[in-house]
């Protein structure tokens, strides 16, 4: 929980960036980019590099430190992307985490489907 924390605080600090990239070469991700952010749609994306094949683990963490989300997959070396959904969550301020072996690396991402409301709301006025 303390490492939540320490987490938490340096993204409002400002350390924070949707690409990272590593010049460690004991750094397993060497690339790691998300995107859209903010998610506007019920998806978004993570595209990373590695410096060789293994198992990774990604989390993403809501404003209370609750898991909403955990895989992990064993990935190739070189270039790999996946697609996260992420319809079910509430709009807001949320910590990405990305986990192999040696290498910890956080971003914030917020969640925000303004598109979503749009329809729901589109939806709602149509029935009544």
């Amino acid at each position: 929980m303390k490492r939540f924390i320490l987490i938490i605080i340096a993204i409002i600090a400002g350390h924070s960036a949707t690409v990272a990239q590593s010049n460690d070469s004991t750094s397993i991700i060497t690339t790691l980019t998300l995107y859209p952010n903010p998610i506007v749609n019920s998806t978004f994306n993570i595209a990373f590099i590695l410096a060789q094949t293994d198992s990774i683990e990604f989390s993403l963490y809501n404003a209370w430190g609750q898991v909403k989300y955990l895989s992990k997959d064993l990935y190739q070396k070189g270039e790999n992307q996946i697609t996260i959904n992420v319809q079910s969550l509430d709009k807001g301020l949320y910590v990405f985490l990305a986990r192999a072996d040696s290498t910890t690396i956080f971003r914030k991402i917020v969640i925000d489907n303004r598109s979503t409301d749009i329809k729901n709301n589109e939806i709602k006025n149509n029935i009544s």
